[in-house]
Protein backbone atom coordinates (compact mmCIF):
# COMPACT_ATOMS: atom_id res chain seq x y z
CA UNK A 1 0.00 0.00 0.00
CA UNK A 2 1.60 3.55 -0.44
CA UNK A 3 2.55 5.65 1.60
CA UNK A 4 -0.47 8.28 0.75
CA UNK A 5 -2.79 5.72 0.81
CA UNK A 6 -1.33 4.32 4.07
CA UNK A 7 -1.95 7.43 5.85
CA UNK A 8 -5.65 7.63 4.33
CA UNK A 9 -6.60 4.19 5.88
CA UNK A 10 -4.90 5.10 9.69
CA UNK A 11 -7.12 7.84 9.82
CA UNK A 12 -10.59 5.92 8.69
CA UNK A 13 -9.63 2.81 11.05
CA UNK A 14 -9.88 5.05 14.12
CA UNK A 15 -13.74 5.32 15.13
CA UNK A 16 -12.94 8.94 16.72
CA UNK A 17 -11.81 10.14 13.88
CA UNK A 18 -14.87 12.72 12.82
CA UNK A 19 -17.57 11.33 10.81
CA UNK A 20 -17.14 13.91 7.63
CA UNK A 21 -13.20 12.68 7.12
CA UNK A 22 -14.34 9.15 7.13
CA UNK A 23 -17.17 9.82 4.39
CA UNK A 24 -13.97 11.94 1.66
CA UNK A 25 -11.85 9.03 2.64
CA UNK A 26 -14.76 6.51 1.61
CA UNK A 27 -15.54 8.84 -1.33
CA UNK A 28 -12.00 8.69 -2.50
CA UNK A 29 -12.45 4.80 -2.85
CA UNK A 30 -15.47 5.18 -4.36
CA UNK A 31 -14.45 7.55 -6.94
CA UNK A 32 -11.12 5.72 -7.96
CA UNK A 33 -11.87 2.33 -6.48
CA UNK A 34 -9.54 0.93 -8.98
CA UNK A 35 -6.37 2.35 -7.04
CA UNK A 36 -7.68 0.60 -3.68
CA UNK A 37 -8.76 -2.91 -5.82
CA UNK A 38 -5.50 -4.53 -4.88
CA UNK A 39 -5.70 -3.55 -1.40
CA UNK A 40 -9.42 -4.64 -1.26
CA UNK A 41 -8.60 -7.01 1.63
CA UNK A 42 -7.29 -4.21 4.17
CA UNK A 43 -9.86 -1.66 3.18
CA UNK A 44 -12.95 -3.82 3.29
CA UNK A 45 -13.47 -3.28 6.72
CA UNK A 46 -13.72 0.40 6.97
CA UNK A 47 -16.63 0.50 4.22
CA UNK A 48 -18.28 -2.34 5.92
CA UNK A 49 -18.04 -0.65 9.44
CA UNK A 50 -19.17 2.92 7.37
CA UNK A 51 -22.35 1.09 6.08
CA UNK A 52 -22.93 -0.28 9.61
CA UNK A 53 -22.99 3.38 10.65
CA UNK A 54 -25.07 4.85 8.04
CA UNK A 55 -27.56 6.88 10.32
CA UNK A 56 -24.53 9.06 12.08
CA UNK A 57 -24.68 10.59 8.27
CA UNK A 58 -27.86 9.82 6.39
CA UNK A 59 -30.50 7.86 5.87
CA UNK A 60 -32.17 4.55 4.39
CA UNK A 61 -29.93 3.05 1.44
CA UNK A 62 -29.22 5.84 0.00
CA UNK A 63 -26.94 6.47 -3.25
CA UNK A 64 -23.50 6.74 -1.17
CA UNK A 65 -24.60 3.66 0.90
CA UNK A 66 -25.68 1.98 -2.38
CA UNK A 67 -22.28 2.99 -3.58
CA UNK A 68 -20.22 1.34 -0.89
CA UNK A 69 -22.30 -2.12 -1.54
CA UNK A 70 -21.15 -2.12 -5.31
CA UNK A 71 -18.13 -1.38 -3.98
CA UNK A 72 -17.75 -4.04 -1.71
CA UNK A 73 -19.56 -6.76 -3.79
CA UNK A 74 -17.26 -6.32 -6.72
CA UNK A 75 -14.46 -7.40 -4.83
CA UNK A 76 -16.02 -9.95 -3.38
CA UNK A 77 -15.75 -11.83 -7.22
CA UNK A 78 -12.93 -12.45 -8.48
CA UNK A 79 -10.76 -10.26 -10.71
CA UNK A 80 -10.08 -11.42 -14.03
CA UNK A 81 -7.59 -8.54 -15.18
CA UNK A 82 -5.56 -7.81 -12.00
CA UNK A 83 -5.89 -11.41 -10.43
CA UNK A 84 -6.71 -9.83 -6.89
CA UNK A 85 -7.36 -11.31 -4.04
CA UNK A 86 -11.24 -11.47 -3.05
CA UNK A 87 -12.70 -10.54 -0.09
CA UNK A 88 -13.76 -13.23 2.61
CA UNK A 89 -14.60 -12.32 5.82
CA UNK A 90 -13.72 -14.44 8.48
CA UNK A 91 -15.67 -15.47 11.74
CA UNK A 92 -13.92 -13.17 13.91
CA UNK A 93 -15.26 -10.50 11.20
CA UNK A 94 -18.67 -11.56 12.34
CA UNK A 95 -19.80 -8.35 14.21
CA UNK A 96 -18.99 -5.95 11.17
CA UNK A 97 -20.70 -8.31 8.96
CA UNK A 98 -23.80 -8.46 11.39
CA UNK A 99 -23.99 -4.54 11.84
CA UNK A 100 -23.69 -4.39 7.95
CA UNK A 101 -26.49 -6.45 7.32
CA UNK A 102 -28.60 -5.63 10.16
CA UNK A 103 -28.55 -1.61 8.71
CA UNK A 104 -29.50 -2.82 5.38
CA UNK A 105 -32.69 -5.16 6.51
CA UNK A 106 -34.22 -2.60 8.86
CA UNK A 107 -33.60 -0.24 5.78
CA UNK A 108 -35.26 -2.47 2.88
CA UNK A 109 -38.58 -1.37 2.91
CA UNK A 110 -39.40 1.51 0.68
CA UNK A 111 -42.65 2.86 -0.79
CA UNK A 112 -40.85 1.94 -4.52
CA UNK A 113 -40.60 -1.63 -5.51
CA UNK A 114 -37.57 -1.53 -7.74
CA UNK A 115 -36.09 0.29 -5.01
CA UNK A 116 -36.98 -2.75 -2.38
CA UNK A 117 -36.21 -5.06 -4.92
CA UNK A 118 -32.49 -4.15 -5.50
CA UNK A 119 -32.23 -3.30 -1.60
CA UNK A 120 -33.24 -7.23 -1.36
CA UNK A 121 -30.58 -8.51 -4.22
CA UNK A 122 -27.99 -6.55 -2.74
CA UNK A 123 -28.58 -8.39 0.95
CA UNK A 124 -29.24 -11.74 -1.14
CA UNK A 125 -25.72 -11.96 -2.85
CA UNK A 126 -23.93 -10.38 0.56
CA UNK A 127 -25.32 -13.42 1.58
CA UNK A 128 -24.06 -15.86 -0.96
CA UNK A 129 -20.52 -14.16 -1.08
CA UNK A 130 -20.04 -14.05 3.08
CA UNK A 131 -21.63 -16.75 4.19
CA UNK A 132 -19.55 -18.21 6.54
CA UNK A 133 -19.73 -14.77 8.25
CA UNK A 134 -22.93 -13.70 8.12
CA UNK A 135 -24.88 -13.91 11.38
CA UNK A 136 -28.89 -13.19 10.54
CA UNK A 137 -30.73 -10.30 12.24
CA UNK A 138 -33.91 -12.52 12.84
CA UNK A 139 -35.45 -10.00 15.03
CA UNK A 140 -35.27 -6.82 11.53
CA UNK A 141 -37.07 -10.05 9.49
CA UNK A 142 -39.34 -10.83 12.35
CA UNK A 143 -40.29 -6.99 13.07
CA UNK A 144 -40.70 -6.34 9.41
CA UNK A 145 -43.86 -9.80 9.35
CA UNK A 146 -45.26 -8.38 11.78
CA UNK A 147 -45.73 -4.79 10.58
CA UNK A 148 -48.03 -4.40 7.77
CA UNK A 149 -46.19 -1.29 6.40
CA UNK A 150 -42.95 -3.77 6.19
CA UNK A 151 -43.87 -7.21 5.83
CA UNK A 152 -43.10 -7.39 1.76
CA UNK A 153 -39.60 -6.68 2.63
CA UNK A 154 -39.80 -9.11 5.63
CA UNK A 155 -40.82 -11.60 3.37
CA UNK A 156 -38.36 -11.26 0.42
CA UNK A 157 -35.59 -10.88 2.83
CA UNK A 158 -36.96 -14.60 4.31
CA UNK A 159 -36.47 -15.84 0.93
CA UNK A 160 -32.91 -14.00 0.59
CA UNK A 161 -32.00 -16.07 3.38
CA UNK A 162 -33.25 -19.09 3.01
CA UNK A 163 -32.49 -19.51 -1.00
CA UNK A 164 -28.28 -19.08 0.57
CA UNK A 165 -29.66 -22.32 2.81
CA UNK A 166 -28.74 -20.34 5.51
CA UNK A 167 -30.76 -20.31 9.05
CA UNK A 168 -32.69 -17.19 9.18
CA UNK A 169 -33.96 -18.26 13.12
CA UNK A 170 -30.56 -16.65 15.15
CA UNK A 171 -30.90 -16.95 19.24
CA UNK A 172 -27.83 -14.39 19.01
CA UNK A 173 -29.62 -12.13 16.84
CA UNK A 174 -32.80 -11.75 19.27
CA UNK A 175 -31.87 -9.34 21.84
CA UNK A 176 -34.58 -8.86 24.06
CA UNK A 177 -37.26 -10.11 22.03
CA UNK A 178 -38.48 -13.32 23.38
CA UNK A 179 -39.68 -15.55 20.68
CA UNK A 180 -39.65 -19.03 19.91
CA UNK A 181 -38.42 -20.50 16.21
CA UNK A 182 -42.61 -21.64 15.57
CA UNK A 183 -43.49 -17.80 16.36
CA UNK A 184 -40.56 -16.83 14.01
CA UNK A 185 -42.22 -19.03 11.41
CA UNK A 186 -45.26 -18.20 12.54
CA UNK A 187 -45.14 -14.60 11.68
CA UNK A 188 -44.43 -15.66 8.11
CA UNK A 189 -47.40 -17.79 7.30
CA UNK A 190 -49.60 -15.51 9.25
CA UNK A 191 -49.46 -13.08 5.80
CA UNK A 192 -50.96 -15.99 4.03
CA UNK A 193 -54.39 -15.02 4.77
CA UNK A 194 -53.79 -11.59 4.01
CA UNK A 195 -56.28 -10.34 1.26
CA UNK A 196 -53.22 -8.55 -0.80
CA UNK A 197 -51.71 -10.52 -3.50
CA UNK A 198 -48.24 -8.51 -3.35
CA UNK A 199 -48.15 -10.50 0.33
CA UNK A 200 -49.96 -13.79 0.18
CA UNK A 201 -48.54 -14.31 -3.42
CA UNK A 202 -45.21 -14.33 -2.54
CA UNK A 203 -45.49 -15.58 0.93
CA UNK A 204 -47.24 -19.05 -0.44
CA UNK A 205 -43.74 -19.14 -2.20
CA UNK A 206 -41.07 -18.45 0.54
CA UNK A 207 -43.65 -20.59 3.38
CA UNK A 208 -42.68 -23.54 0.55
CA UNK A 209 -39.11 -22.49 0.79
CA UNK A 210 -39.21 -22.49 4.46
CA UNK A 211 -40.81 -25.75 4.88
CA UNK A 212 -38.18 -27.18 2.44
CA UNK A 213 -35.56 -25.88 4.81
CA UNK A 214 -36.81 -27.06 7.55
CA UNK A 215 -36.96 -30.45 6.80
CA UNK A 216 -33.43 -30.41 5.07
CA UNK A 217 -32.39 -29.65 8.71
CA UNK A 218 -34.92 -31.88 10.57
CA UNK A 219 -36.46 -28.82 12.27
CA UNK A 220 -38.77 -30.21 15.31
CA UNK A 221 -40.95 -26.86 14.06
CA UNK A 222 -43.84 -28.18 12.74
CA UNK A 223 -44.28 -25.18 10.51
CA UNK A 224 -46.92 -28.10 8.35
CA UNK A 225 -49.56 -28.16 10.59
CA UNK A 226 -49.57 -24.16 11.20
CA UNK A 227 -49.78 -23.91 7.63
CA UNK A 228 -52.93 -26.31 7.70
CA UNK A 229 -54.37 -23.87 10.37
CA UNK A 230 -54.61 -21.68 8.26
Amino acid sequence: MPAWMKELHSKISVRETHINVRLFIAKLVVNIPKAFRPYATQWWQQLAILIGEGYSFGTGINYFIQDLCTILLSWSFEDEVGGYAIIKPKSQDRDIVYSMLKYLMLNTPNNSPNFMSNSVKIVQIFLERWKESSVIPTDVIYSHLRNSETVTAGIYLFSAVLVNNLDPFNYVSLGDLRITEKNFYTALVDNLTSHEKKIYSPCSVVTGQALSYLAKIRSTVDLESVVNQH
